[in-house]
């Protein structure tokens, strides 16, 4: 869990139903859970959770080991080979159904997938991967799904439909190092009037 990004604590209907826990294992279990449904195994240690809940690490110690003698965590513990220490433990949820955060948006690990089920002419692909890498590049990467879609649809509109003139668009504002891209200029050295692209031009019908 990422303390800087800390929002609260959620804790779900079917762990908030458990009547066999007390409100402090309720909290804990749910923490172990938002490390689940993110992805990510939950290997906090005791003076971890110490710290996140105010408590001591002893307390923390026996709550934990109180979820697990009532089945409602599994801990696994990995050892040095040659030492035994433990290096590392591992809680686990029992008994309720994990479903992660779905990965096909822009933000998940599907990039591409993500990027092609909005257009219609995968020639456009590299050149919007080129420019959302050179966006990542200066630390300026796009906030949500809307705005990937909002730029691909500018792209669209500016490029009208066109692969090639979308690269020189792209291309063009890499090679000047803009934060944004730009219609291209006629002979008189004046922006291009072009008409909003229709959605079929690039943008896949998403409705």
């Amino acid at each position: 869990m990422d303390e800087k990004k800390f929002k609260g604590i959620w804790i779900p209907a079917e762990i908030w139903e458990m009547e066999d826990l007390n409100i402090t294992e309720k909290c804990f279990l749910s923490v172990i859970y938002s490390f689940e449904i993110n992805g990510k195994e939950c290997n906090a240690t005791n003076s971890w959770f110490a710290k996140f809940f105010g408590m001591n690490k002893k307390y923390a110690s026996e709550v934990l080991n109180s979820l697990s003698r009532k089945n409602r965590i599994g801990i696994q513990l990995y050892r040095d080979r040659v030492s035994r220490n433990i290096r590392k433990r591992v809680c686990r949820i029992i008994g309720i159904p994990i479903q992660k955060k779905p990965e096909g948006t822009y933000k998940g690990h599907n990039k591409e997938s993500y990027i092609k089920s909005y257009i219609k002419d995968e020639k456009f692909f590299p050149v919007i991967t080129d420019w959302l890498n050179y966006k990542k590049d200066k630390n300026q990467n796009y906030k949500s799904d809307q705005s990937i879609k909002k730029m691909i649809d500018k792209l669209s509109e500016y490029s009208e439909g066109n692969p090639e003139t979308a690269r020189e668009i792209i291309d063009l504002s890499i090679q000047n190092n803009w934060d944004g891209f730009f219609k291209q200029k006629d002979k008189n050295g004046k922006q291009k009037d072009t008409k909003p692209a229709s959605t079929a031009e690039l943008i896949k019908d998403t409705v």
